[in-house]
């Protein structure tokens, strides 16, 4: 991971942290438990409660919950999941719940959820201090700035540096059709950075190729998710030894809506957009597509990981700007990027693909 990644992160983790009072309220609910243990009654008990739905409220709103695709690898690598506001939620539930449960008990357990949060939270102001010390900042696009990020598992490129260049010789031919369908021309995808410990690259992108990616990924993403369980039905089937022409009408069925799947994901990109083409290009950018289409679900079951961001800076009303309407395109673009970001999961990698679908080749 880049060190600008785990300083954009960490400044995530700080700033829900402060927003929400998470420590703050910790505290609070620990003064309510330890007033109803000095003085029980039902005025100290409904305050416990109140103290109690009020930190459960600011833990749920954590946007650290909802954490986009690209920053959620980098934040399961970090071995901090049982410090997260999630896992402190479920912590502070099960504080609660028990037959032995004694208010006692119930501090006990709320104290080491607070320890947890107060941990995370001292650890990561002394990471962002250093970092600022050394001049490491949080590098989310700038202003107007579009990109997109790839993680190759290293297993796909046998860890090789020929491989692996190959493979990102391949990646700017699948992904150079979005931009000539987007924009009309095939211009060079730059290299904002390049991550070594888990092969990410980070590439700048105009903006109207990045809500076109942007909507290619969300719709392979939500074609994983829901074929992810028919797949593996399929697959306990087999292995369960279930009769070989059920198995067969099941694998027509998969393959069938995988092919539908693609099909619908291509005209929904295309639509609109392709009569700007010149007719003998037309046809030739419509098959591109869908073999693009197909290389990178190829690439998604095998556990490569890919995201597509734009800035998030405010943009300044001024109707008297000349460029407002420029700026009324940027923010709509950069709204349906945020929109289609937020669809994107996060999956395993599976011990096998579970799709199954071969690379296309040139001749198809």
């Amino acid at each position: 991971m880049r060190a600008e990644t785990a300083s954009e992160i960490i400044a995530d983790i700080l700033d829900d942290f402060d927003n929400l009072a998470i420590i703050q309220s910790f505290n609070e609910l620990i003064q309510s438990l330890n007033n109803l243990s000095a003085t029980p009654s039902p005025e100290n008990q409904n305050d416990v409660q109140e103290k109690k739905d009020k930190l459960l409220s600011s833990l749920l709103l954590s946007k650290l919950n909802t954490y986009p695709i690209g920053l959620r690898q980098h934040l399961d690598e970090m071995t901090i999941e049982g410090y997260l506001p999630k896992q402190l939620s479920q912590k502070v539930y099960d504080a609660f719940i028990g037959n032995d449960i004694t208010p006692a008990l119930t501090l006990k357990k709320i104290e080491e959820a607070r320890n947890d949060a107060q941990k995370l939270y001292d650890e990561g102001q002394k990471f962002f201090d250093s970092a600022q010390f050394f001049e490491i900042y949080p590098d989310p696009p700038k202003k107007d700035e579009f990109n997109f990020s790839i993680t190759i598992p290293r297993e796909a490129v046998s860890n090789e540096l020929d491989d692996f260049g190959r493979e990102l010789v391949k990646l700017d031919k699948i992904l150079g059709v979005f931009s000539e369908i987007a924009t009309g021309s095939r211009d060079d995808f730059k290299i904002k950075s390049i991550s070594s410990s888990d092969l990410t690259v980070v590439l700048e992108s105009l903006p109207a190729v990045a809500v076109m990616i942007a909507t290619a990924l969300e719709r392979i993403s939500s074609l994983y998710e829901r074929m992810l369980n028919i797949i593996k039905l399929h697959r306990e089937m087999k292995e369960n030894k279930v009769p070989e022409n059920m198995l067969k009408e099941m694998e027509k069925f998969i393959h069938s809506t995988l092919k539908q799947e693609i099909e619908d994901s291509a005209k929904s990109i295309e639509d609109g957009v392709l009569r700007r083409v010149e007719t003998t290009r037309r046809n030739e950018l419509r098959m591109e597509l869908r073999n693009s289409l197909r290389e990178i679900s190829s690439r998604f079951d095998r556990g490569y990981i890919f995201d597509v961001r734009g800035d998030e800076t405010e943009i300044n009303e001024d109707d008297n700007d000349e460029n407002s309407n420029e700026k009324n395109e940027i923010r709509k673009q950069r709204e349906i990027v945020a929109e289609k970001r937020e669809r994107l999961k996060y999956f395993k990698v599976q011990d096998s693909p579970i799709l199954g679908l071969p690379e296309p080749n040139n001749d198809q």
